[in-house]
């Protein structure tokens, strides 16, 4: 289904666990029924969604420790958004910004992180300064740049981007489950909370 959704060559090898009998349909059939049956299209976008999600929670080091099991239900619950070129995901201002306890995760595209800065000041004279650059496998808690500066950040799509987001409850169900995880999220939100007060 990879191929199908995004057009790139993927190569995989399958075996079978038990006697199967597997059905060849080839791909031209399958965009075209993707084409007049809508649902069919979600089905293999979700079920695509959840395995890029599984597999970026497998690395990331917030979640070592986590059941396979539990990462996949925490992936197949994740909400995924689809943003296009230039869309803002967040704001670092207070009425944009997200909730301190959320998580999202990049899985396709770029996004440029920025800071606010006095009119004029900024990129292209501007009223924000560019600090870095994300893509895939890279992510925000509470909108916080925890691979950079640890500081509220905005965060605008440099092409097209999916992100999983992580809503409050979800992360505090996880956190009741593994409270190793709860401890590293923690260490990371008060990390900026040190750093954002030393800069005051």
């Amino acid at each position: 289904e990879y191929a199908m959704l995004t057009g790139q060559q993927r190569n995989a090898t399958a075996r079978t666990q038990t006697a199967a009998v597997v059905l060849e349909v080839p791909e031209q059939v399958m965009q075209r029924l993707m084409e007049i049956v809508p649902a069919v299209r979600s089905f293999f976008e979700q079920l695509n969604d959840t395995r890029s999600i599984e597999a970026i929670l497998k690395r990331m080091a917030l979640f070592q420790g986590v059941s396979s099991a539990d990462l996949r239900q925490l992936a197949e619950q994740a909400q995924v958004k689809r943003y296009d070129r230039d869309d803002r995901l967040f704001s670092e201002d207070d009425r944009e910004k997200p909730a301190r306890e959320s998580l999202h995760i990049l899985l396709e595209g770029f996004v440029k992180v920025a800071h606010r800065t006095a009119a004029g000041t900024g990129r292209d004279k501007s009223d924000e300064r560019i600090i870095a650059y994300r893509q895939n496998g890279d992510y925000f808690a509470g909108g916080l740049d925890l691979l950079g500066d640890r500081r509220s950040v905005t965060v605008s799509a440099i092409t097209r981007v999916r992100v999983a987001e992580f809503q409050r409850q979800l992360l505090l169900t996880l956190f009741t489950r593994y409270p190793e995880i709860a401890q590293r999220f923690r260490e990371r939100l008060q990390e900026y909370r040190t750093a954002t007060a030393a800069a005051q």
